[in-house]
């Protein structure tokens, strides 16, 4: 929607989505494949917002030309697939304070915990306020480790050849950098975790690195 050509956008179109049965959306935007935003579509109020985690002046301008992007697709929705869901909309862009990341790796962390702000007091827009030193990014990453964890279903007939290992995988594209491993302590029961190397060797479903340069 945002960086794709026209035939890009119409092959992701969501031809079979009423969009306008919803009222709002929110989804993780990668930049260059190196950077995560967050869009934030409020149809409500007419706003666009692509909320950067890095510590930049043009937030502001960035959302208005997502906006002008985002009217370019519902147009396109409507001539190419008969849809007119939020035609009658006039997008704008709009601006949110909100935290922003003090290294070069935590942006999906941090846009992680902007949605979550964002769904927790939607339709109102929050003040979203939350530390991003490095610690607090550290335990952030663990608590979303963990969070995936006890909500994963595990399968055991079926494993992926990184995960059925006894120790933590190693991290050939990163020289020097570090894994916290975590993972289940029995296949009984999942939401039980142990310490970095524990014996019960993790499955896909189990096993999440946290990478930290």
């Amino acid at each position: 929607m945002l960086y794709g050509d026209r035939q890009a956008v119409r092959r992701h179109a969501l031809r079979k989505v009423d969009l306008g049965q919803y009222e709002g959306i929110i989804s993780f935007v990668n930049e260059n494949q190196n950077h995560w935003k967050l869009l934030f579509i409020n149809p409500s109020q007419s706003t666009v917002y692509l909320l950067d985690p890095a510590p930049v002046s043009t937030e502001l301008a960035a959302s208005c030309l997502a906006a002008r992007q985002v009217r370019d697709f519902f147009n396109m929705h409507r001539n190419v697939y008969g849809k007119r869901d939020w035609e009658s909309v006039t997008w704008k862009g709009g601006q949110i304070n909100h935290p922003t990341q003090k290294d070069g790796h935590s942006c999906g962390v941090i846009v992680a915990k902007m949605a979550k702000a964002l769904l927790e007091t939607f339709p109102a827009i929050p003040t979203i306020e939350f530390p991003t030193g490095q610690s607090e990014m550290a335990e952030e990453r663990r608590r979303l480790a963990s969070t995936l964890l006890e909500a994963s279903v595990f399968d055991e007939e079926n494993s992926c050849g990184m995960c059925a290992g006894n120790k933590p995988p190693t991290l050939p594209l990163f020289p020097g950098g570090k894994i916290n491993w975590l993972q289940a302590t029995g296949y009984k029961d999942p939401a039980l975790f142990g310490p970095i190397g524990d014996s019960v060797p993790p499955t896909c479903e189990q096993s999440l690195m946290d990478t930290q340069m």
